[in-house]
């Protein structure tokens, strides 16, 4: 029998236990780590802060869903194992079967809850004003007994259906975790064993079947039953075809979904100096390199899997038939052939490659570049480097395609002729052995069928490798862990010091010139700051320092009396926000709403919104959101609606303010304003900003 809610939830100040609790039984790789609990003033924003930090002090991820009437029990179904907050406590939920939810209690069994009275609790706050109006409406339509409560329930939904009942907090394997074991939480070792079983059993089927058939014509007993019982042997393949495809796609779709995440979450892990440093030419080869991979090393790496399979089968056959220990001996060693020619082919493939990640960056840089490039440089020199590239790209293209055509298609055909060769001493033999000719024949078949998968497979993998090489920096990113600090978010003391900087040096990695030497600061809480000097002084990157967007070479950073492995990386940038300079910003793909509020908790709330579009009026936008036919809602960037420098600007403003941090840091923001813009920016930045820095020019 199943549960009451109230016999499921967890007190509030037992909440870090339940999300140890938690991931322990939907069997999460955490570790085991103390949680403080929460203070009891925690919610909203902060509360959220509190719970993605307590999940990863255990290693696993936290991610937080805002819940609506009309959505809720499609949000509770499809987001196991979480943690749900209700009116009086909150609810574990390890998996969903159907409607009903297995949840953990307190007393760490687990029983079951329907998901419909779940998404009740959730919405019965936001429904309760509503009740008497509903209940008179009804009176008046005056419905069958017996669908009265369902009617009700209904209309009760479709009045909150976009009001916010509730969070929820899905718990997950960090996108960074061991590939292994994600593979292992996501199935695919299951699906990999199924797809190979299948692909052995199809296999062995079909051999069988034309063994069946060759024995029959070889020792002149194929009659209708032999015939027979090969077409229904290979009838019986189609199963275990039809198995073997859906097995592959399956892994393919799950480690494909993997991989895409892992290498997203490196891409957004990377170090700020590392992406200026690369480039956007090599980041763009980054990421078209990142689709071969996907590509390549599914396609290649399970043709190369069902390839041994072939090759071993094979090997037993031809180790059967009438050519004996040659054949067997000779196929040995031609596939050995074949994976050094296929090493081969890897070297020049990856020569190839470089070649052409190269001319790929060289265009998109002199793309940029291209109006400077046309003033100051001669005509007849525009293209010179570009043919030089092209002529080198267009050779190695020639030594690699000569040499794949010989992996290729050589040498499957060059054991056909050596696998005849090893038989024509069974023919000339005067003793009876059809059957073993046989045997041999489809040996024979057999192994040109397994080397012309094993050549494509191998040749798609070594390709997935040289890819492979150009998006591991990707992959390794993800894994890299940032400080999560020893307080909670809402235990800091207040000193009245918001940001302390103690012989502060930074010095960027291989030189020996210090960008900051020794710099000290004291910003106090409610201070107006301005920072001046000349370009190239330093300026953004003690910016950077501040903000913790570099670790300093040495130094000392507080922030109310605490230090950034103290407080942690994540609850630093939430402490310290800044505006970075107008080329190291920049307007997502997304709405305009998106854009301003990505510093805070998303979706947003009735109030953030409003906060937003206050800000943006404050800081003269409100001309621009009536021009826009979706407002805030409006699509921005480049596939959107175009932002004048002035627009962005002061976009990246808002943005900054809009995080209600300790201090902000606006570096460079009013240069390209007018003065009159600049007036009006400036004075709701000293109105919305607790502590303000601002960096500019003398």
């Amino acid at each position: 029998m199943a549960i009451e809610i109230e016999e499921a939830l967890w007190p509030f100040h037992a909440v870090g236990d339940l999300i140890a609790a938690l991931s322990h039984a939907s069997k999460l790789p955490m570790r085991a780590a103390a949680l403080s609990r929460p203070h009891a003033d925690l919610e909203g924003p902060k509360l959220s802060e509190w719970m993605e930090a307590s999940a990863a002090f255990l290693g696993v991820e936290a991610e937080v869903y805002r819940m609506e009437g009309g959505t809720a029990e499609k949000t509770l179904a499809e987001s196991a194992p979480s943690v749900v907050k209700l009116p009086g406590g909150f609810l574990g939920i390890v998996k969903v079967r159907g409607s009903k939810a297995i949840v953990l209690c307190p007393s760490l069994a687990q029983d079951k809850l329907a998901i419909e009275s779940i998404s009740d609790a959730l919405a019965a706050t936001a429904e309760n004003p509503l009740l008497a109006e509903v209940d008179a409406m009804l009176d008046l339509c005056n419905p069958k007994p017996s669908r009265r409560a369902r009617v009700r329930r209904q209309l009760l939904r479709e009045r909150i259906y976009s009001k916010s009942t509730g969070m929820l907090w899905q718990l997950r394997t960090p996108a960074g975790a061991p590939f292994r074991l994600q593979m292992v939480e996501a199935g695919l070792h299951k699906r990999l064993a199924s797809f190979l079983v299948a692909h052995f059993l199809e296999y062995s089927l079909w051999l069988f079947s034309w063994y069946l058939l060759g024995n029959g014509a070889l020792t002149g007993r194929l009659d209708a039953s032999w015939l027979y019982g090969w077409a229904l042997l290979l009838i019986s393949t189609v199963p275990f075809r039809v198995w073997t495809i859906w097995s592959q796609g399956q892994l393919a779709l799950g480690l494909g979904g993997l991989l895409k995440q892992r290498l997203l979450a490196g891409a957004l892990n990377l170090d700020s100096a590392v992406l200026r440093k690369e480039g956007a030419g090599r980041l763009l080869g980054r990421t078209l390199e990142s689709d071969r991979v996907e590509a390549l090393a599914l396609s290649g790496g399970l043709g190369a899997l069902m390839s041994v399979t072939d090759v071993l089968l094979s090997l037993y056959i031809l180790a059967n038939g009438a050519t004996g220990a040659i054949g067997t001996v000779t196929f040995a060693l031609l596939v050995g052939v074949t994976v050094w020619m296929a090493a081969r082919y890897g070297v020049l493939r990856e020569v190839w490659t470089d070649s052409r990640l190269s001319m790929t960056h060289e265009l998109v840089e002199k793309m940029t570049g291209h109006r400077t490039r046309l003033a100051q440089q001669a005509p007849e020199d525009w293209h010179t480097v570009e043919d030089q590239q092209l002529e080198s790209y267009l050779r190695h293209s020639v030594d690699m395609d000569r040499w794949k055509l010989w992996l290729t298609a050589a040498v499957p055909r060059l054991w056909l002729v050596l696998g005849l060769v090893s038989l024509a001493p069974a023919f000339l033999s005067e003793s009876d052995v059809t059957v073993r000719i046989a045997v041999g024949l489809g040996g024979i078949l057999a192994g040109y069928a397994a080397l012309r998968r094993l050549t494509q497979g191998l040749a798609q993998l070594w390709s997935a490798r040289i890819s492979w090489r150009q998006v591991q920096p990707l992959f390794d990113a993800a894994a890299k862990v940032e400080a999560l600090g020893a307080v909670s978010v809402a235990a800091s003391p207040k000193t009245g010091a918001v940001l302390e900087a103690h012989d502060l040096v930074f010095r960027h990695d291989g030189r020996a010139h210090t960008v900051i030497d020794r710099a000290n600061l004291r910003i106090n809480e409610g201070d107006w700051l301005l920072l001046e000097g000349e370009s190239g002084s330093g300026k953004s990157t003690l910016v950077s320092l501040l903000c913790g967007l570099r670790p300093p070479s040495s130094g000392l950073l507080l922030s109310n009396g605490l230090d950034q492995p103290t407080i942690g990386m994540r609850a630093w940038r939430r402490r310290v926000a800044a505006a970075p300079q107008y080329h190291e910003n920049h307007v997502l793909a997304a709405t305009l709403l998106f854009n301003l509020l990505m510093g805070r908790h998303w979706p947003p709330t009735e109030s953030d919104v409003k906060e937003a579009e206050a800000v943006c009026h404050e800081l003269g936008l409100g001309p621009l959101l009536e021009r826009m036919p979706g407002g805030l809602t409006q699509m921005v960037g480049e596939t959107g609606w175009q932002l004048s420098q002035g627009e962005r600007g002061r976009v990246f403003l808002a943005r900054a303010l809009l995080q209600q941090a300790d201090l902000v840091v606006l570096d460079e923001s009013f240069a390209a304003l007018d003065p009159e813009t600049m007036k009006t920016a400036l004075a709701c930045s000293l109105r919305r900003a607790k502590t303000l820095l601002v960096v500019a020019h003398p």
